[in-house]
Formats: C-alpha cells, structure tokens, sequence
C-alpha cells in the first residue's frame, strides 16, 4: 500500500496539478492556495481558464512548508 501511495506523490510532481489536488496534496485550503498564488508567492501555469501548479514548484513547497514561501 505505500509503494501506491509513493507512485501516487511522484506521479504529482512530474506533471502539473489542479489547485484542488495541490492544496489536498499540501495539507491546505485551496482558498490558502489561491491567495499564495495571487501574492506571486505560488508559480502558476495558466492554461486558458485553468490554473495549474507545476509539478516542480509543488515539490518545492512539499520540502519548504508553505511559512517559508
């Protein structure tokens, strides 16, 4: 069951992800997300209406905690 959920975590990194899975995936509110990206404080890829967090940046703040962005 851990190796699922390793796969599942590496699987995020390496793509872009909705806010929804972002903020799940960082244990905060997309309401916290989404003012962290409109500080300039969250890089953000914007794919027509959709808003993405890339992979690496999501890595970023997994490692760094979200005080530190």
């Amino acid at each position: 069951m851990a190796a699922a959920i390793d796969t599942c975590v590496l699987e995020l990194y390496h793509r872009p992800c909705s806010m929804k899975e972002a903020a799940n995936h960082l244990q905060i509110s997309e309401r916290h997300l989404a003012n962290l990206t409109a500080e300039k404080r969250v890089r953000t890829i914007r794919l027509g209406r959709c808003v993405r967090i890339p992979g690496t940046e999501l890595k970023r703040l997994a490692s760094e905690g979200c005080s530190n962005v």
